[in-house]
């Protein structure tokens, strides 16, 4: 006889038998976006499943815009993707089942992300600054360019007056470096905004033409009634380091000639102008026969004459660069000497 004991016995070991073999059940959900397409990807396993089942949904901020929907005796994968035509707060949600001789479990879940435009950069994340010039071998600008398109806005977020925007809308905006001189690295970040969502900022580093040191000063007698003077000067930048490649160095006249000495023939010579090398320039100056007075390797010292000079870097141009140095080159009967030196002067 089938006793009510009995009954509840044997529901009681039935359910026990469904959580034993729940407990077997796996289920899995994540999203993400490469940039062009967004991606989502749902499973169910259940070893003790007769059937499973999984609905995949991707959700775009305005509407559903992709759905798969799969099932097999104990293992089901969906799998979606849709090209990113908008940006912002996605949502993937996937319902499963899970069915067995003795009953059948439900899950739901959820998993939100943000489709963010992604900023490709061509010319890399240092730029250099020469006033201007573009000198060969060194990067001025950087192009950025939106997966955004041109519904693209073009936020400077961090180091506002540091950097230059060609534009401010659009798929592509060019980056240059102000004359402001940068203390640090990584001191300005531009981003993309698109449909009020922000991309992942670009960090740019800001380097120029800061300083000369004065490496050697030779002092020389080729010839009776002549003399030379050779200074070697080291250009760093303004973190102190060398400078990567040669480029244009160029001296400038910033007064007239002031003469010290008269009467005196001696001339205020062109300005010369080249191409550093290892990060050096030299500024030679010779005097020699015939000028009255005439030089002279020895004797009393007094000076002839002297004018205002300055020191640029990025082209063989005087006048043109980034400015170095300022400085007096002062001429004596028997030597030159540099002058109320002031470096860096930007």
């Amino acid at each position: 006889m089938f006793s009510v004991r009995n009954s509840l016995i044997a529901a009681f070991s039935l359910l026990m038998a469904a959580q034993a073999g729940h407990a077997c059940q796996n289920t899995y959900l994540n999203a993400s976006d490469d940039g062009v397409n967004a991606y989502a990807d749902a499973y169910i396993g259940d070893s003790t499943a007769e059937m499973v089942q999984v609905n995949l949904n991707l959700i775009n901020p305005s509407q559903p815009v992709a759905y798969d929907y799969e099932e097999g005796v104990t293992y089901a994968a969906a799998h979606v993707s849709w090209p990113i035509d908008q940006y912002g707060n996605w949502l993937a949600t996937a319902d499963y089942q899970s069915f067995t001789g003795v009953g059948s479990w439900s899950q739901s879940k959820n998993f939100p992300f943000t489709v963010r435009p992604a900023i490709s950069v061509s010319g890399g994340n240092t730029i250099w600054y020469f006033g201007g010039q573009n000198p060969s071998g060194y990067t001025t600008s950087a192009g950025l360019t939106s997966s955004g398109g041109n519904r693209t806005q073009w936020i400077v977020t961090y180091g506002t007056g540091k950097i230059n925007l060609s534009t401010t809308s659009g798929t592509q905006t060019t980056v240059t470096s102000t004359s402001d001189i940068a203390l640090q690295p990584n001191d300005a970040q531009v981003k993309a905004v698109v449909d009020n969502t922000d991309s992942i900022p670009v960090t740019f580093t800001r380097k120029t033409p800061f300083k000369a040191i004065l490496s050697t000063h030779y002092h020389n007698c080729p010839n009776p009634g002549s003399w030379d003077d050779t200074f070697t000067y080291v250009v760093q930048d303004n973190f102190f380091a060398s400078l990567p490649a040669n480029v244009g160095v160029n001296e400038n006249w910033t007064t007239d000639v002031v003469v010290d000495y008269s009467p005196n023939s001696w001339y205020r010579p062109n300005t010369t102008n080249g191409m550093t090398s290892s990060s050096s320039f030299v500024d030679e100056i010779t005097v020699g026969f015939p000028f009255v007075p005439q030089p002279e390797c020895g004797g009393t010292n007094y000076a002839i004459d002297h004018w205002g000079q300055e020191w640029r870097i990025g082209s063989q141009v005087s006048g043109y660069g980034r400015r170095i140095q300022t400085d007096t080159l002062a001429r004596y009967n028997n030597h030159a000497e540099h002058q109320d030196v002031v470096s860096p002067n930007p």
